[in-house]
């Protein structure tokens, strides 16, 4: 996306005194962030649903409740 275009909604948003093409843009930013990171990805091609933590772990072969906790850490993750 370019710089441009945010600016432009910025503007437009202004001028009609409505918010929603300044959100529109900030939300395909967001998306365009969240499908570019490959980790988002393969949850999304396995996520069926409503999962619950253990179903998560499981489709995604996650060893540990907290995959991305150091091997030394102390601080137990919130189990739900």
């Amino acid at each position: 996306m370019e710089h441009i275009e945010y600016y432009q909604a910025i503007q437009e948003s202004t001028q009609k005194t409505v918010s929603s093409p300044y959100i529109a843009i900030m939300l395909r930013m967001i998306l365009d962030t969240v499908i570019s990171t490959p980790q988002v990805g393969e949850f999304l091609v396995v996520i069926a649903g409503e999962m619950g933590r253990e179903a998560l772990q499981s489709v995604l072969a996650f060893r540990t409740a907290n995959p991305f906790a150091s091997a030394t850490s102390s601080r137990p993750w919130p189990m739900t």
